[in-house]
This record gives structure tokens, sequence and C-alpha cells, in this order.
């Protein structure tokens, strides 16, 4: 729902920057529920449990902007209230389980998910991971789009798949599942999962992070709205405690280079075929 409200008054609870250091947003909480504030979009309100929901359009600004910034990022913050566990983070469908990728913005999620999109695989997601412990832990497919930017699509071979644009404030276009980029449609058991690093290298390596490392990764790359929920983060915190305990979690570093993708590719299918065998 769309209305024009008056201001927020409530706590500050978070605050959140983009890539440039330029503010992105702030969260705010009050007796009766929470206001995310998008900085030059809009704010989103609702109660305690996500209930209630209206969203507020500065003039000018375009519903499908906010469409998509409630997709990729407020309704996992609500899930993160009744403790539902969301991840930052790229999911693909490799034979019968899934491999995650994580990391910051800029490192290469979106690229990975859709090199081996293209390659035999499909994809579950590209931004926003939720992960459930059906007997184990379980990715589950969400919009049926990856983002990228334009060097990212002519990188990957890309330029035959349907591109479209989704948002006004952004460059990035947005690929549709189709012929030849396939998406998973099913809840699919996790494998294992791989941290993206930022160092500059000229080769692929990949180290198996393992025990309260593993754990630290998944919780840093987790959507959380308020620490001060204790009942809920404590289901998050126990939530990413078992997915790390029972999937391998890597740190994988590799060259920024699209011709390197083949390669990569190859290293991360052996690691997840090594660990297979092991266990």
């Amino acid at each position: 729902m769309v209305a024009s409200l008056p201001p927020y008054d409530g706590e500050i609870v978070s605050s959140w920057k983009n890539p440039d250091g330029s503010p992105w947003g702030r969260s705010l909480r009050a007796e009766h529920g929470y206001c995310i504030e998008v900085s030059g979009l809009c704010d989103f309100r609702f109660g305690s449990l996500g209930e209630s929901l209206t969203c507020n359009l500065l003039e000018g600004r375009a519903r499908g902007d906010a469409d998509h910034v409630f997709s990729a990022t407020i309704q996992p913050l609500i899930e993160s209230l009744h403790g539902t566990c969301v991840f930052h983070a790229g999911c693909v469908q490799v034979g019968d389980g899934a491999v995650v990728f994580m990391g910051e913005s800029g490192r290469g999620k979106s690229t990975l998910v859709t090199d081996f999109a293209m390659h035999g695989g499909r994809f579950l997601t590209d931004d926003v991971l939720v992960v459930t412990q059906d007997g184990k832990p379980t990715a589950h497919p969400h919009d049926a789009t990856v983002r990228l930017w334009s060097d990212s699509i002519e990188g990957v071979g890309a330029q035959g798949a349907h591109i479209e644009t989704y948002a006004s404030y952004t460059r990035k276009r947005r690929l549709r599942a189709g012929a030849g980029f396939r998406q998973a449609k099913r809840p699919t058991p996790i494998r294992a999962a791989f941290i993206l690093g930022d160092r500059e290298c000229e080769d692929v390596s990949i180290r198996d992070l393992g025990g309260i490392a593993s754990h630290k990764a998944w919780i840093r790359h987790l959507f959380v709205l308020d620490l001060e929920r204790k009942e809920a983060f404590m289901k998050l915190f126990e939530g990413t405690a078992e997915i790390a305990a029972n999937v391998p979690t890597f740190q994988l570093e590799y060259p920024r280079d699209y011709a390197a993708l083949p390669r990569l590719r190859h290293a991360i299918l052996s690691a997840v075929e090594d660990e297979r065998l092991v266990h």
C-alpha cells in the first residue's frame, strides 16, 4: 500500500550506507512498530511483526523503485523479526545440491550465479537467500531474475538473455529466467558456501573456514532489523550456528577477470565434490 504519511517519531536503530559512502537509509523503532527510511525514495512503516505495511513515496519517485527495494531489502528485514534466516547471498543449484555465494556488494555474487546458470546449473537467487532447517540446511528460490552491470552481462556472454531495466536509481540491468538461463523452482539442500574475498590475486584460492570463522561469516551476511528483539535474534544466532555446522564454508579469492570464469567454476565444483566425498 502506498500512502502519504507524516514524519515518523521513533528511535534510530540502524543506518546504512551505499558502497560509495553516501547514505542509503536508516531504520527507526517506536512503541508500535518500525519505519525504514530509504534516502531520496520512500519510507516503509509496519507493525512490530511486519503487519499493517504502508509505503510513503517521495514526490516524483516511481512505485516500481519502491517495489524493488521492498523485495530486496525490506521484506528480508521483516522476516528477521520472526527469526527467519535470510542472507545477502546468491545461490545456484548444481546437480542435486545448492552452492551459496556470500560477499559484500560488488564482489561478484551475481556474476558467479549467472555464469553457473549459463553452464548447466540453475539459479535460486542472486541476492536474497532464505535458508530453512528441513532436516538439513535448505536454500529457497527467490525472484526469477538476476541483476548485473552491463560489463558483467557482456563478460559472461549473457547478451542473448531477456534483459530489462528495473529501477530508475541504478544502471544495473535485470536478466529474467528463460531458455538457457533457468531458475530452480524447488527448495534445495545446501552442499557448500563460498565467501567472496576482495584480495587481488592471479589464481584461484579456496580455504576451508570451519568452526567459529564459518559461523561469523554466515552472521555477517544475515539480514537483521533489530538486535534488541532478543527472542528473534537468538533464533537467528542459533539458526546460523546450525547452518555453519552443517554446510562446508570456504573463503574464496579469485582473479577479477571474466576470462578466468571457466577455471573458477572448475575450482568451485572440485571443492564441492571433495567435500561430498569426505562427508
